[in-house]
């Protein structure tokens, strides 16, 4: 199993994919459109198998990750900002 972490841009997205020790494979990018989301989820499977990802969850951005990914067969972890106040 292949872990993703996707940072999510307002134009384009950043991505981490590892092994399960943490070794990194590749690291990449894609435009944030829900088609390109798309061709990058597909890619991934095709290319690792079975992968889980996980994005930040920053304003509704993430959503054509979340979708595409979760369309693909990769379960998204979206990630929730602590909220403090220093």
């Amino acid at each position: 199993m292949k872990h993703i972490a996707i940072d999510i841009g307002k134009r384009k997205c950043v991505v981490c994919i590892m092994d399960y020790d943490g070794t990194i494979l590749e690291e990449t990018t894609y435009p944030n459109t829900l088609a390109d989301a798309e061709s990058f989820a597909c890619t991934m499977v095709k290319k690792y198998g079975t992968c889980i990802a996980v994005c930040e969850s920053t304003g509704n951005l993430w959503l054509k990750t979340y979708d595409a990914f979760e369309k693909n067969g990769i379960n998204m972890h979206p990630s929730i900002r602590a909220r403090s106040s220093l």
